[in-house]
């Protein structure tokens, strides 16, 4: 029998007996099993005091089922050809293997994405030193866009893995401050000499860019700069692997390396994206969201940002990017829609066909894109219109389409693109709609916005922006509207030397009722609201 407690002594035998019976029947009771926190994706650290003991049947099992149920399924193929489940953990955690899309999407920007150039195994030497510790590059963005990653693949440990080497590695550089140094320079150049081919990891440190301000300049660090031109001088070729979130300036030496692959923010798995697209895993197939400038003082919005202290003028309108690039006929770095991949496409038979009229015109156009090379990639067309203008400024050549297709070698496929009156408008202010104006407009298809390989001519069945005329539009407007200038030519009392051809050119932004009241116009003033009215009745 169990010793009574302190708490019983209050009662008397009998019922300290039942109380004891009581406590022993609620003892040997089994007790509700208790819910357990989920605890963060990764390994575990079990209390070495604590056996570890599976979860009682019910609670965690069934909602275990029911999560690997819902979870993604989409399968990938890995390296060696099997196939795996997308998102599978391992041993280390639960993380992410970079799927062949992942690496496709990378930018080969320059240079020798031939497959005769790719690294061979064994020969391959990284370059890479975040504070003289940490082989892999920047994979994510600063500010309130940074997330703690459940794993993190680096570059260095990826293709070691794919060269079945030990790949010497070489910091290069310092991340804690900019400036050059030499010792780590020395001991990059002494490792690049050594090698076949040398891969260079640039970029721009967490401090160069953020939420919050804006970056000065578009230059990689001085550090790294220095590093690059060492390994350079030693005529081993060279490879460069750019990891940042902003534009940074090439120009200065992408013309002396063999290639440069953009990788922007590679994200967690960025590691393997990378590798994969080095040694020809994967063929790179992405292409630039945004001009490269030769310099800063070449973007658009030099002149006017950052502005005076309690204003900022967005001066450049819509020519915006390549908008700006293409109507000044400046000469860029690498421009919008650039990318290159590990084999070739040529464009053929463009075709371009029109229906319909004013608001309900269509335009369908095809052309085939036919994989040249010799291995299997991915092509981004892209469609390019010139709409006509008389009125207002207009860019060069906007972007209306753009598709990607996927080919065997020698395989051709037909690209089409739908386009309607929206495509070739411009928002008019005045009446407040869009508004596309009749003539020819140009039909490209290419590569980018700098390598258009087709051209066709479309005439446009639309109906010509006619504002309305009052009293206070321009001489202008009243001359190019044939049934305004009729009427204003009959409403003078006398001719004018005002109401000619030559006169509209000069004057013709002065308003009718303004010109009327000058010397000589022989336009009476008061018969202005008649004459408009009587116009727009007229007009068809």
């Amino acid at each position: 029998m169990g010793r009574a407690r302190p708490g019983d002594a209050h009662l008397g035998r009998h019922h300290r007996r039942a109380a004891r019976r009581g406590r022993e029947d609620r003892q040997a009771r089994p007790r509700p099993a208790r819910p357990r926190r989920l605890a963060r994706p990764g390994p575990r650290r079990q209390s070495p005091r604590r056996p570890a003991r599976s979860p009682p049947p019910g609670v965690l099992r069934r909602p275990a089922r029911r999560l690997c149920r819902v979870g993604p399924r989409r399968a990938t193929r890995s390296r060696d050809g099997r196939r795996g489940r997308r998102g599978r953990r391992d041993r280390r955690g639960a993380g992410l293997r970079a799927s062949p899309a992942g690496s496709r999407g990378r930018r080969a920007v320059r240079g020798a994405v031939e497959e005769r150039r790719r690294p061979a195994a064994g020969h391959l030497h990284l370059r890479r030193g975040p504070r003289r510790a940490r082989p892999h590059p920047r994979y994510q963005g600063a500010g309130s866009s940074q997330i703690v990653p459940t794993r993190l693949d680096d570059a260095l440990t990826e293709m070691r893995a794919l060269a079945g080497a030990d790949l010497p590695f070489a910091p290069g550089y310092r991340l804690d401050h900019g400036e050059p140094d030499e010792a780590l320079v020395e001991q990059a150049r002494e490792v690049a000499a050594a090698a076949q081919v040398a891969v260079v990891f640039l970029g721009l440190p967490e401090g160069e860019e953020s939420e919050g301000y804006d970056r000065a300049h578009l230059d990689l660090p001085a550090g790294q700069r220095a590093m690059l031109d060492a390994v350079i001088a030693t005529g081993t070729t060279t490879v460069v692997v750019l990891s940042n979130g902003g534009v940074v300036a090439v120009s200065g030496w992408d013309a002396r390396v063999a290639a440069i692959l953009e990788g922007w923010l590679l994200g967690q798995a960025g590691g393997g994206a990378l590798a994969d697209l080095l040694y020809g895993v994967a063929n790179p197939s992405g292409r630039l969201a945004e001009t490269i400038p030769l310099r800063l003082e070449d973007t658009p919005s030099f002149l006017n940002f950052p502005g005076d202290p309690d204003q900022v003028r967005y001066g450049e309108g819509v020519f915006v990017g390549y908008r700006y690039h293409d109507a000044v006929r400046g000469e860029v770095a690498y421009p919008f829609g650039h990318g290159l991949s590990y084999t070739t496409f040529a464009y053929s038979d463009l075709t371009v066909s029109v229906k319909g009229a004013d608001e309900e015109i269509e335009v369908e156009v095809a052309a085939r894109v036919t994989n040249t090379g010799g291995r299997q990639g991915r092509e981004v067309a892209q469609l390019y219109v010139s709409a006509p203008s008389a009125t207002v400024g207009r860019p060069v050549r906007e972007l209306r389409g753009f598709t990607k297709v996927a080919l065997e070698p020698g395989e051709s496929a037909v690209v089409r693109f739908g386009l309607g009156y929206r495509d070739f408008s411009y928002f008019d202010v005045r009446e407040g709609r869009w508004a596309a104006e009749p003539g020819t407009a140009s039909v490209h298809v290419g590569a980018s916005s700098r390598d258009l390989r087709l051209h066709a001519e479309v005439t446009l069945d639309v109906a010509g922006r006619r504002p309305p005329l009052t009293p206070d539009s321009p001489l202008g407007d009243w001359f190019a509207d044939d049934a305004g200038r009729t009427a204003l030519l009959g409403v003078a009392r006398e001719p004018s030397r005002f109401l000619s051809e030559e006169y509209a050119r000069t004057l013709g932004s002065i308003p009718l009722s303004r010109l009327a009241r000058f010397p000589g116009s022989k336009i009476d003033p008061d018969s202005l609201e008649e004459l408009a009215a009587r116009v727009r009745d007229d007009r068809p």
